[in-house]
């Protein structure tokens, strides 16, 4: 201990009672605490208390502040009984548009949403298939890369003729050879990625350095937003394939 903690073991027969259950602490004028097991009692100018463990010990009453000892004391009583804070639950994320897009949220409220049926949802458990909503290639033709440029160039038109609103709209391009087998592939720079139902959009895919095929595949897809009256929603876009080069 420091020059001002003075401990003197001692066996003294009338301090010799077991511990008491609660715990105290003594505060010297340098500052230094000391835990003892039980309370402390002032005799004959000396402290009086037991060590952790059992041990009787005493310090000068002079090298001691009571004053802090018992607002230390005090405290630490408080802090044993106060009940421990539940913890808080975990903060779900929050999605939010980046500053790089520029673009706003979308926001989607109860009426946008289906509502599904109970006897519905029991018969396409049964395996009764419902209406799947689609996107659907309905004209493509390839034309003339512009000046300077070279390859396969396919325009056309991507409809959607779901009930139902998709967003987020992709087409997946892809050029195969007599036998089925992919030549190239690439995605369609689309007019519109958003389709109200019945809409549709124009698109471009553009095959460079790629100059003969027999036939293309289109693969669309997309995010279905279901009417609350429509039939069960399913993500667009089943592969579909061309009849040949047109």
């Amino acid at each position: 201990m420091r020059r001002a903690l003075t401990l003197l073991l001692a066996c003294a027969a009338g301090l010799a009672a077991g511990p008491p259950a609660a715990a105290d602490w003594l505060v010297t004028r340098d500052g230094e605490s000391v835990e003892t097991e039980g309370s402390w009692t002032v005799r004959d100018g000396l402290v009086i208390f037991r060590l952790p463990g059992g041990a009787l010990a005493s310090m000068r009453a002079g090298d001691v502040d009571l004053a802090a000892s018992r607002a230390a004391t005090e405290s630490a009583a408080r802090a044993e009984a106060a009940p421990e804070p539940e913890p808080e639950p975990p903060a779900l994320p929050i999605r939010r548009p980046t500053a790089a897009t520029g673009k706003r949220g979308l926001v989607i409220t109860d009426a946008d949403v289906r509502h599904v049926d109970p006897a519905t949802e029991q018969q396409t458990a049964e395996g009764e298939e419902p209406e799947r909503p689609r996107l659907q290639v309905t004209s493509w033709s390839e034309q003339p890369p512009a000046e300077g440029a070279d390859g396969v160039l396919i325009v056309g038109r991507l409809a959607n003729t779901s009930p139902h609103a998709v967003l987020s709209t992709t087409l997946g391009v892809r050029l195969l050879d007599a036998d089925g087998e992919e030549l190239a592939s690439a995605f369609a720079e689309l007019s519109a990625t958003s389709l109200p139902p019945g809409t549709s959009a124009n698109f471009v895919a553009r095959f460079p350095g790629v100059f003969t095929y027999a036939d293309v595949a289109f693969e669309p897809d997309g995010f279905l937003v279901a009417s609350q009256s429509g039939p069960e929603p399913s993500v667009p876009g089943a592969a579909a394939r061309s009849g040949g080069r047109r």
